[in-house]
């Protein structure tokens, strides 16, 4: 399933692949030409998350999250905070961020140095929008080390691994701890179980009797044919051509897709009942028509 991630950290973008898994094909803007920054103007960590979410699904139409992050530092008064990517230059500069951050500790040397990240993922799907937060504890270390991750990695131990920085640790560890993991997980969940478990739910509808039924059952989808082709192949999931109008208009009401099937084998003697039938579902603006080729 596709879905589009609004960043160009390629960190970021391994670390929500491994944390998401082969359900979800990720895309970042790049990949869809996109190369504009999104100007962060929040005051808050979930104000330029939707900022950012909002713009790439205006642009695309697609689903889609973003994320921010913030370094939270107890003896600097929460500072960075929401202006962590940006400590000490307009750019993306971590090593200037981490110099500046060392610096600025380094007046306050006797109080503790204990900070947390913090991060809010919004996701918005089918055009709603939904937001996911996570924290991870830690304190900062008195200089940098470690080659892996990205950001304040280098000087950031985590709780939960209080012998290493999280650019020391492999990236399974960390993932595991991770403020973004634990956002992304929390979303990863409410995917599954709202959007590819309810991919399965799908009922046949064939009269209005069927179709209230399977609403209320709880499909996601529901799938009819019309005229009387289906009919001749003595399946009882059909409409009247007349009827599509308002199957369309019940099923959004509901908030359910609408299939239109065509059984493409029964047309090779006579086209006429598939224009028909493939010129109503068109007007009656059905979601999708899946044709099949089973005799």
């Amino acid at each position: 399933m596709r879905i589009v991630f609004a960043t160009g950290n390629k960190g970021k973008l391994r670390e929500a692949a491994q944390i998401l898994g082969p359900d979800f094909e990720l895309l970042c803007p790049a990949d869809l030409g996109i190369t504009d920054d999104i100007e962060e103007t929040g005051e808050t960590l979930k104000e330029n998350s939707l900022i950012k979410a909002r713009a790439l699904y205006e642009k695309t139409g697609l689903n889609c999250f973003a994320d921010d992050t913030g370094l939270e530092v107890d003896c600097l008064g929460g500072a960075p905070g929401v202006h962590s990517a940006r400590y000490a230059t307009d750019g993306h500069d971590f090593n200037a961020n981490i110099e500046k951050l060392l610096s600025e500790m380094a007046k306050h040397p006797d109080e503790p140095r204990t900070a947390r990240f913090r991060c809010v993922v919004t996701l918005i799907w089918e055009g709603k929008e939904y937001f996911f937060n996570g924290e991870m504890p830690g304190r900062i270390a008195l200089e940098k080390s470690g080659n892996g991750g990205f950001g304040y990695d280098p000087v950031f131990i985590a709780d939960a691994y209080p012998e290493h920085t999280l650019a020391d640790l492999p990236v399974e560890c960390k993932n595991n701890a991770s403020h973004r993991g634990k956002s992304l997980r929390a979303m990863a969940d409410w995917l599954r179980a709202n959007v590819l478990d309810r991919l399965e739910i799908m009922a046949p509808a064939g009269n209005f009797e069927c179709l209230h039924a399977a609403i209320q059952g709880g499909a996601d989808s529901v799938y009819f044919g019309v005229g009387q082709l289906n009919m001749r192949s003595h399946s009882a999931n059909n409409f009247a051509p007349e009827d599509l109008p308002e199957v369309v208009r019940i099923c959004r009401e509901a908030g359910v897709k609408s299939y239109l099937t065509l059984n493409i084998v029964l047309y090779q003697e006579d086209l006429q009942p598939m224009r028909e039938a493939l010129d109503a579902a068109k007007a009656a603006g059905v979601d999708a028509i899946i044709a099949s080729d089973m005799a």
